[in-house]
């Protein structure tokens, strides 16, 4: 009798704890009740391999381009991260490139794309989501206008201080989101008639291209034609060139080429953005199409959009032949390094001559083909995988707490994968050193070390690893910088 007392017991402890748990989650709207609310949402999209960006009644504000930032939405990411051709721009790319000629013409030429663009988008925003994302497509197209703002908005900016805010919340949404595609793809019992007929419209984003779904046609009396000034904000170049020169110095835009262009809208400025390309090689599209209208005064709706794609395709044929040809790469390349990104410790010139060999390397100084001062530059001739330049500092000591950041630009056409690395030496307190793997480019970007030592050395050693096949690595200075424990940085202790 008892035992059936407990089992009653426990039976109402359980029914009360779910029942107010139910009760909380209703109450208090939790993210659970997304699976309830996306009922009420018409699931049309996923047939076409689209994710929902929003629903009414959902709140998951910032979804749309947030959980592919902070890589909710896996399948939009693998999708950006293989693509062949990635295109970066604001509001205006949204909406033009949303086209069924953009669609056509990147699948004639059996190349895929993904549109990473969003409202009020800056370049540095688009620095972070490539970074972040590591990615680095062949081909990057990037919208100019990006350059006329250096600040990442309110939205992207809470996005990477604050993800933890948004990552939960995400996933609740992706998760309903896969269980409604699931029931209304596999027609589940019970569930398939619940969530799959909702009537209330979502908006959609691809999966597969990042293009959203734009199907506004604006009437006759909200059109006005555009009126493009082609030399407007050309002054504004001393002041947007920086921007630029930074976003190309970025490590993922090293490893693409990139092609400048900008939709056709009422603040286009195409002469700009030659003169802002001119600075790097770069090659530009821009379309100016006569009889195109604008519905806000800033954006096209769907039928001048499609209007304006086709002529924007037709115009991209050069330039991304060029990209894929390796034409346009070689250009880049070619570009000598901006002194600009070169402090002062670097300047200084250093020569290859004291590094030493271990394993089939040849050292040839004064060969590096980027390099603007002959007398601090290398190329390393790897033989196979594995062996290893490096430099003995005899007179470089450290003591316990000191720290020691080595750096080199470096260059590679075959994207090789080195290894820098920091040994102690000289000594035979126990083994300190840090390696730093990396994947180098086809332009030269300056990679860093850094080890905090925990033993006094009389001296330490500095290397360089090759760890893919055969290839050559071209160096251009080095430095080797020592900042004792809890004082400021010291200059180069050698160059």
């Amino acid at each position: 009798m008892s035992a059936f007392y407990n089992l009653g017991r426990i039976i109402l402890v359980v029914a009360v704890f779910l029942g107010v748990g139910v009760f909380t989650i209703v109450r208090f709207d939790t993210h659970f009740m997304d699976f309830v609310k996306i009922a009420r949402c018409a699931p049309d999209g996923y047939e076409r391999g689209d994710y929902m960006m929003a629903c009414s009644g959902i709140d998951a504000h910032r979804y749309h381009f947030g959980s592919i930032v902070l890589g909710v939405q896996d399948d939009a990411v693998r999708s950006l991260q293989n693509a062949d051709v990635v295109v970066l721009g604001n509001s205006r790319t949204l909406r033009s490139f949303a086209t069924t000629a953009i669609d056509d013409y990147f699948a004639t030429r059996g190349l895929t794309y993904f549109v990473m663009a969003t409202e009020g988008a800056s370049y540095r925003a688009a620095m972070n989501t490539l970074q972040q994302l590591d990615i680095r497509p062949p081909v990057l197209l990037v919208n100019n206008e990006l350059f006329f703002s250096d600040q990442i908005d309110e939205g992207m900016r809470d996005l990477i201080d604050f993800p933890d805010r948004y990552r939960t919340r995400f996933e609740f949404f992706h998760a309903a989101q896969q269980l409604q595609s699931w029931a209304c793809r596999t027609n589940a019992p019970v569930l398939s008639g619940w969530m799959c007929n909702g009537g209330v419209a979502a908006r959609w984003r691809s999966a597969q291209t990042g293009q959203v779904v734009w199907s506004l046609e604006a009437s006759d009396e909200d059109n006005t034609p555009l009126n493009i000034d082609p030399t407007s904000r050309i002054t504004a170049q001393r002041r947007l060139q920086p921007n630029l020169d930074e976003f190309m110095q970025s490590r993922p835009v090293r490893a693409t080429c990139p092609i400048l262009y900008i939709v056709d809208s009422p603040v286009s400025s195409p002469q700009l953005m030659e003169r802002m390309a001119a600075e790097h090689n770069l090659d530009t599209v821009f379309v100016g199409l006569p009889g195109l209208q604008s519905y806000d005064g800033s954006h096209l709706d769907r039928p001048n959009s499609e209007l304006w794609a086709q002529a924007f395709v037709d115009k991209l044929e050069g330039p991304l032949d060029r990209c894929l040809s390796g034409e346009a790469r070689q250009r880049l390349n070619d570009a000598p390094v901006d002194p600009a990104f070169v402090s002062d410790a670097e300047s200084a010139t250093a020569s290859f001559a004291d590094w030493t060999v271990q394993g089939a390397v040849t050292i040839i100084e004064n060969a590096a083909s980027g390099s603007t001062d002959e007398t601090d530059a290398a190329v390393f001739d790897f033989a196979e995988r594995g062996p290893r330049v490096r430099r003995v500092m005899r007179e470089t000591a450290v003591n316990a707490g000191d720290t020691v950041t080595f750096s080199m630009w470096l260059r590679s056409e075959d994207f090789a994968s080195v290894r820098l690395q920091i040994v102690r030496a000289c000594s035979r307190a126990p083994v300190e050193t840090h390696t730093e793997l990396v994947t180098l480019s086809r332009r030269f970007e300056r990679y860093d070390a850094q080890l905090t030592f925990e033993q006094d050395h009389p001296c330490i050693v500095v290397m360089l690893q090759n760890i893919s096949e055969a290839t050559q690595v071209e160096a251009w200075r080095y430095q080797v910088e020592v900042t004792p424990a809890a004082s400021e940085p010291d200059a180069p202790a050698e160059n």
